[in-house]
């Protein structure tokens, strides 16, 4: 990559990085905070919806990211672009929440299985490598102990789903700061 594309894609990384951290305080003040799962409106509503606008933002910014990569673009960006379509569609009421939240997990997936082609073919800083390589086998390894839980009832399924929960949240808290791993030069460069 030439100079300037460098510095676009650092630019673009950053962007998708500071929104990545925005989504992120913003989803856990939703649920800490408002708890959307209590009956009634509770006044702070609003973090939800701005939540769904910076995430967009943020799937939006990895685009070009994505592209400047290569590796995987061809999975990563139409997901990235559909989950901004899907955002944009629940946040215009076109498309409810408990239709929407299947097709967005599913575009995470994707996302993710793209943060693992990408973190183990391409030439990444060896930070942002083995820090994406984490967060998509700890993300992958809360949605299997999700998905495990699923049939069972009772305190059975919090068994495996609250840990599963837990550790695919890691995963997905800490892929909104990776894209931050990218922005540092690269020792040639300095």
């Amino acid at each position: 990559m030439t100079t300037t594309t460098t510095n676009t894609t650092r630019n673009w990384a950053l962007a998708a990085g500071l929104a990545g951290l925005a989504a992120d305080v913003l989803l856990v003040l939703f649920f800490a905070i408002d708890q959307p799962w209590r009956p009634g409106p509770h006044g702070t509503g609003w973090l939800g919806p701005a939540n769904d606008v910076v995430f967009a933002a943020q799937c939006a910014a990895l685009i070009p990211v994505a592209l400047a990569l290569r590796r995987g673009a061809v999975l990563g960006v139409p997901a990235m672009a559909a989950i901004v379509v899907l955002q944009l569609l629940l946040l215009t009421g076109v498309l409810p929440f408990a239709v929407q939240v299947y097709f967005v997990t599913a575009g995470i997936a994707i996302v993710m299985g793209w943060l693992l082609v990408v973190s183990t073919r391409v030439g990444l800083p060896r930070p942002a490598a083995r820090l994406g390589t984490v967060l998509a086998v700890t993300w992958f390894a809360g949605l299997v102990l999700v998905l495990a839980s699923l049939p069972m009832s009772g305190a059975a399924r919090w068994v495996l789903l609250g840990p599963g929960l837990v550790v695919g949240l890691v995963g997905f808290l800490g892929f909104g700061a990776w894209p931050l791993c990218l922005v540092k030069p690269s020792e040639e460069e300095r």
